[in-house]
């Protein structure tokens, strides 16, 4: 009886340490939200990139556009972390590339490379390898 019941609680405790300890490397440094991943990605979370919002409101669309068609779901912060599968976009039309990102609802969203800190120069950070990478190498694919 007393096995089942430290056999439940074992797992409640990992299940809550699987998710507090992403959570608390949301507004974490580079080196230090990178000490959450394993060689696979981050622990818990299905995301290998992340970025800083930089501009003043950093607009979020529901498309990898600017135009009314894709409006603005969330404004963020100046710092506030963002999370992503490493997949940018190219908006020919537009002449303007969007990262894309994981929303708190578990869906995805975007924001224009220009307002994020690693984003502006071109570039992402992968989380697993603790690299910057130019935004169109094999690990920062650019799509059209």
């Amino acid at each position: 009886m007393y096995r089942n019941r430290l056999a439940r609680v074992a797992a409640v405790c990992a299940v809550a340490a699987a998710v507090l300890v992403p959570l608390g490397t949301l507004g974490a440094t580079p080196a230090q939200a990178a000490s959450a991943c394993s060689g696979s990605g981050c622990i818990g979370l299905p995301i290998q990139c992340y970025d800083f919002a930089q501009a003043n409101p950093t607009n979020v669309h529901s498309l990898p556009s600017d135009a009314s068609n894709s409006p603005i779901i969330e404004r963020l912060n100046p710092g506030t972390t963002v999370w992503g599968d490493c997949r940018y976009y190219n908006n020919v039309q537009e002449g303007r590339w969007y990262m894309e990102i994981a929303t708190s609802n578990g869906g995805l969203a975007y924001i224009w490379v220009q307002e994020l800190q690693y984003g502006s120069a071109h570039e992402c950070f992968v989380s697993n390898s603790l690299d910057l990478l130019p935004i169109g190498s094999a690990s920062c694919p650019l799509e059209d």
